[in-house]
């Protein structure tokens, strides 16, 4: 059977999702940020452990088909991309070549995932627009 083109795109979506958070781990242990910081609280550890696998279910139900899944990660990424706007490009972010191609990289693949995921929202109502009712 063969996939239709909306869950191609939700496939691709997905894979560049789970792509970024194994950068995002390997970025943060080349880093000494995140999971591996030395100078963490408890309670930013607990957001980390929180938020983490909540991200992750959201790209596992993007890699099904989930339409709720996919509008909460483009409301998501769109605030994140609303407040990097907002607070314009920061020198911070690129104070090393290591941070600039980390903010870089893992941006590039969430506004992929974003666009794939828009292609499949767009794409799948086209597909139940053209599929005759059963009699």
């Amino acid at each position: 059977m063969e996939a239709t083109q909306s869950r191609k795109y939700d496939i691709w979506a997905s894979n560049a999702l789970f792509l970024t958070f194994g950068l995002s781990v390997l970025m943060g242990f080349l880093r000494h940020t995140g999971y591996f910081a030395s100078d963490l609280q408890t309670k930013d550890y607990l957001q980390l452990y929180l938020i983490t696998p909540f991200l992750l279910l959201i790209y596992y139900y993007i890699r099904k088909g989930l339409r709720p899944a996919k509008t909460l990660f483009l409301v998501l990424y769109g605030l994140v991309l609303i407040n990097i706007i907002s607070y314009g490009t920061q020198a911070s972010w690129f104070d090393t070549g290591l941070k600039t191609f980390d903010f870089l990289s893992q941006h590039f693949l969430q506004t992929l995932a974003g666009l794939l995921i828009l292609l499949s929202l767009l794409v799948s109502k086209k597909e139940k627009q053209s599929v005759p009712a059963n009699k």
